[in-house]
């Protein structure tokens, strides 16, 4: 249930409404946040990448990320989050592909064999940095999270990599060499159509 927009007592009712166990607003507003603010982290990604255009391969080959949560309690703690998250994004991107038998719903990838992980050698240069601002809506440490954050942009910064390097739109997960043969294929035609003249119907 949303209760953006509510007031604490409107959302307390509104729980209780809708049978959730709410404990008194007062309880919260004494010991915890103040949950008319958000705790959300924020974060950019960019990727540089090497494109082979002869056969779709990808190389990743820096990944610059920079991440505001908060102050920064673990720095060593933080920064192996944004590098394991990026790690994790990098076979979300390229290579976890899940297939499911459509009659039975079974899933078909239950190994790894079948599943690609991205191992050591698929690590690219890892470049982090940590906004270290305590938010003053949070608790006392004014610490947020750094859980899946990193994660998150990884997919979008390689893809946009990929476009400005070869002009090619990437759109689909995982991007396969097949995908970036075909999007070059594409680019390719869009860019030998001739331009329309101003004016011109």
């Amino acid at each position: 249930m949303v209760t953006a927009g509510l007031d604490g007592d409107e959302a307390a009712h509104a729980l209780a409404k809708a049978g959730g166990n709410c404990r008194p607003v007062e309880v919260f507003q004494q010991n915890f946040v103040d949950f008319r603010h958000g705790a959300e982290g924020f974060g950019i990604q960019l990727a540089e990448v090497a494109v082979d255009a002869g056969t779709g391969e990808v190389r990743v080959e820096k990944v610059i990320a920079i991440h505001d949560v908060g102050r920064v309690i673990n720095p060593l703690g933080a920064r192996s989050q944004i590098e394991g998250g990026i790690i994790q994004a990098l076979g979300h991107t390229f290579s976890e592909h899940r297939l499911d038998d459509p009659h039975t719903g079974t899933v078909l990838t239950k190994t790894l064999d079948a599943y690609k992980l991205p191992t050591i050698a698929d690590v690219p240069e890892i470049v982090c940095d940590l906004v270290d601002v305590p938010d003053e809506h949070l608790t006392n440490l004014g610490s947020k999270g750094l859980g899946e954050p990193p994660i998150v942009p990884t997919a979008a910064a390689i893809a946009n990599a990929i476009r400005d390097a070869t002009g090619a739109d990437v759109t689909s997960l995982p991007i396969t060499r097949e995908e970036i043969l075909r999007a070059l294929r594409e680019a390719e035609a869009r860019g030998r159509k001739e331009p329309v003249a101003a004016g011109a119907a």
